[in-house]
């Protein structure tokens, strides 16, 4: 089996707490080396900073927030220029399974006689409703950014991740670019991870035998998120349709589940019509209030 050291990971934080502290522990304690992207963090997380440095984790920190595509091509440019051959990419709030890395490893070593897999994904269950994030089957078509692990002389075939989106869809716009380029996408059965998207929560309406997962993403990432589904649009249409109509879908009832169910209505109703007004007119990176 190879040496887990083969194995590099960038972790990309923004104002992150302990649990990003706990990751990097045990990333250490299963023989990994990690660098931190941080995208401008001030007050109380940066002693977690400071913690991990001490831990034996490198920190690249970043003036103010250029987003998640950008700190991640940052981060990957620094292992790139170290020769290594596969990137794990992580968020700051992830926590992974005590095999994980070995997992991983084991499914390098056998991928040896499949060059055509570009990234490995772990299986992943969410930390409030204990849900699957992500599909479980042996290949599938996106992956989130935590916990995937990506081949890295892939960045040189199809280039770095989009940092004109800023956050949102970058990593399934990266998994749909290598996939065009006929790579694929495997998921490691026995890499576990658990992650949060958002806090989601299972909503049920009363006296009717029906309910529905919300995200309660702020009103800002709804900007975000609505805004790239355009750009996605726009790039992807004749290659994915379905999954695009999938996601299009959920995007469409998404502000009748922020009226029912969500806080902070109006902003978030305002953000999405923003994102949906900018995606239009072509109007990416950072939004910049008025």
């Amino acid at each position: 089996m190879k040496n887990s050291n083969e194995l590099c990971v960038v972790i990309v934080s923004y104002y992150p707490g302990e649990s990003m502290y706990h990751l990097v522990k045990e990333l250490m304690r299963q023989n990994c080396e990690v660098v931190i992207v941080d995208n401008g963090s001030s007050g109380p997380s940066v002693d977690v900073l400071q913690q991990c440095e001490d831990g034996g984790a490198s920190i690249i920190e970043l003036k103010t927030n250029l987003g998640i595509g950008y700190a991640l091509n940052l981060g990957c440019r620094f292992w790139l220029t170290r020769g290594r051959p596969w990137i794990l990419t992580f968020d700051q709030d992830s926590k992974i399974g005590h095999n994980f890395i070995e997992s991983i490893n084991s499914a390098i070593d056998d991928n040896s006689i499949h060059p055509e897999v570009a990234m490995f994904a772990p299986v992943i269950e969410d930390y409030s409703t204990k849900r699957s994030i992500q599909s479980v089957n042996e290949t599938i078509g996106v992956a989130i950014t935590s916990g995937s692990c990506i081949r890295s002389r892939i960045f040189k075939e199809i280039g770095y991740f989009d940092d004109f989106l800023f956050i949102d869809y970058v990593d399934f716009d990266f998994c749909i670019r290598l996939r065009k380029k006929g790579y694929t996408i495997k998921i490691v059965k026995q890499a576990q991870m658990i992650h949060s998207i958002g806090r989601m929560q299972y909503y049920k309406i009363p006296r009717v035998n029906f309910g529905f997962t919300t995200t309660n993403h702020s009103a800002v990432r709804r900007y975000y998120k609505h805004r790239n589904f355009i750009f996605m649009i726009r790039k992807y249409s004749t290659f994915t349709p379905i999954w695009l109509a999938k996601q299009g879908l959920s995007l469409i009832i998404e502000p009748l589940k922020i009226i029912i169910a969500e806080d902070d209505k109006v902003d978030k109703l305002k953000m999405i019509y923003l994102g949906w007004r900018d995606g239009i007119i072509g109007r990416g990176g950072k939004y910049y209030a008025g």
